[in-house]
């Protein structure tokens, strides 16, 4: 928190910090949101979306895509990507 709050040396330094959470409430009550100057929410995926995200960047069949956001709809976005880099990995050991 003591790095949140320092101050560039001058006005030409800058610095972008992206952080991500699930947990904003806990964020909140420690004080750490108050030190950010944009908070974007991300909403949960779709069926759409998930099939979408699926078919673009595993080149997986549409048929399956579909099926798979049925199932996961409602999934955050980088659980859904953790999950599928899971199941590649795996596949790429056997």
């Amino acid at each position: 928190m003591i790095l949140l709050e320092k101050i560039p040396p001058n006005e030409s330094c800058k610095l972008l910090i992206i952080a991500t959470t699930s947990n904003y409430d806990g964020l909140s009550e420690l004080g750490l949101t108050d030190r950010f100057d944009t908070t974007i929410r991300v909403r949960d995926l779709d069926e759409n979306d998930i099939a979408t995200l699926l078919e673009s960047k595993y080149l997986l069949d549409q048929g399956t895509c579909v099926k798979i956001g049925q199932k996961l709809k409602g999934i955050s976005i980088s659980n859904l990507l953790m999950l599928a880099d899971l199941v590649e990995n795996k596949t790429n050991l056997n």
